[in-house]
């Protein structure tokens, strides 16, 4: 909670390691064994916290609601969890495939009503990976919606369609591209939703879905 300008989380420490340093404003907490918990055992920290008058920061890798957010820029409120430049993966029953991937992210998850904001850092050719629907995308930004298990994307107003794309990683579709204003993806059913396609290019023609 609020404890004068500051605003905590709430967490449950084991084993750990501290090193303090008064004059920096830093005490490291470094996880020695077993996770930090926090948001009443919802979610597990491996790495460390720095306790400071400005705030809770960390780095590491943070597990909760079925995802892993891997960073050295961490940030923890009472109601909210922040992470810059980090690799997300929303996972899935199979360890060695997530759900959805994300590379260099700005990763803001809303404890309170569920739901996270995932922003590309620094632009690059495939934002989102998708490796059930084999699927990538260059669409920036992301919205999961945890309790619907709903990733929507949609195309900035500001970006043109032609930068707008998804393309397949499966060889048996040869390289199968076109262009898309948003999307959904269902985390239960694997299932990827493209909006907004004008044309999907196939040898010399052009389909045009409905």
């Amino acid at each position: 909670g609020q404890v004068k300008s500051l605003n905590f989380p709430q967490a449950d420490l084991g084993n750990f390691r501290m090193s303090w340093y008064p004059r920096k404003d830093s005490m490291y907490l470094i996880t020695i064994g077993e996770p930090f918990n926090f948001y009443t055992k919802s979610a597990q920290l491996v790495g460390n916290v720095n306790l400071t008058q400005a705030g809770v920061y960390g780095s590491g890798s943070f597990f909760t609601r079925g995802s892993v957010t891997e960073s050295k820029k961490m940030t923890f409120e009472e109601k909210s969890f922040e992470a810059r430049n980090s690799t997300f993966q929303i996972l899935s029953d199979q360890v060695d495939k997530p759900a959805m991937v994300g590379e260099d992210m700005h990763t803001k998850f809303d404890l309170e009503k569920n739901i996270v904001a995932i922003n590309v850092e620094h632009k690059r050719d495939a934002e989102f990976t998708f490796p059930y629907a084999a699927m990538k995308t260059s669409i920036v930004n992301a919205t999961w919606f945890l309790e619907d298990s709903l990733v929507t994307m949609k195309k900035p107003d500001n970006v043109e369609l032609i930068d707008s794309y998804f393309y397949s990683t499966r060889q048996d579709l040869d390289s199968l591209a076109f262009n898309g204003t948003n999307a959904i993806y269902d985390i239960k059913t694997s299932e990827l939703r493209v909006q907004g396609i004008p044309h999907i290019l196939v040898a010399d023609a052009k389909i045009i879905p409905a």
